[in-house]
């Protein structure tokens, strides 16, 4: 069996990854980078990979109010509940805010919820890179009410937001890991340094 964990110090991390669009995996080889490990996409997941390791973090992205791929974590749930779990998710948007923590608990019932760390990460936009179902969730959901209040209200700000909405927009920076670093670095005998 690969040791998929050798470069760690004496942690077991195992970092999965699942991206859409391509912010989440930016942020997985950031990560990869500054603990000396390397950053696998769950394409790639065996499900030996999680025998070895003490830490799993898994990184995904927010869609329409949940975190992506947890079925991952929710079929696998027997084998890590006693690993340490550490989530991060890119959002999409450019500030976090408490709105985005009560996003780990739409996505997982409680006995799972209660026993991960989740960490929110700003994201990045395009809509003409979205594929069909997700210009159609945009069309009918934000888009459809800043075109009501843009037209009918007249609306300035609505106009400027429904227009930004076009426009390609990457929130993602590297110091926004440092709080996951930091997190990693502080778990008992996980022997990294920075």
């Amino acid at each position: 069996m690969t040791d998929y964990t050798k470069n760690l110090q004496g942690a077991d991390l195992l970092l999965l990854y699942r991206t859409k669009y391509g912010t989440t995996k930016r942020y997985a080889q950031w990560i990869a980078e500054a603990l000396n490990t390397e950053a696998f996409e769950i394409t790639r997941f065996s499900p030996g990979m999680l025998e070895s390791c003490s830490i799993l973090l898994f990184g995904s992205s927010v869609h329409v109010g949940k975190i992506k791929g947890f079925s991952f974590i929710k079929n696998n749930w027997k084998t890590i509940k006693n690993k340490r779990i550490i989530i991060f998710a890119s959002t999409g948007s450019s500030k976090i805010t408490s709105k985005d923590n009560a996003v780990l608990k739409a996505s997982l019932p409680p006995n799972i919820s209660q026993n991960i760390n989740y960490f929110p990460l700003p994201g990045g936009y395009n809509y003409g890179k979205l594929d069909f179902t997700d210009k159609l969730l945009m069309n009918f959901g934000p888009m459809r009410k800043l075109r009501v209040k843009a037209i009918l209200m007249r609306d300035k700000k609505s106009r400027e937001q429904l227009a930004s909405l076009h426009q390609a927009t990457d929130w993602s920076n590297k110091e926004a890991i440092n709080p996951i670093l930091d997190f990693i670095r502080a778990v008992p005998n996980s022997n990294m340094t920075k």
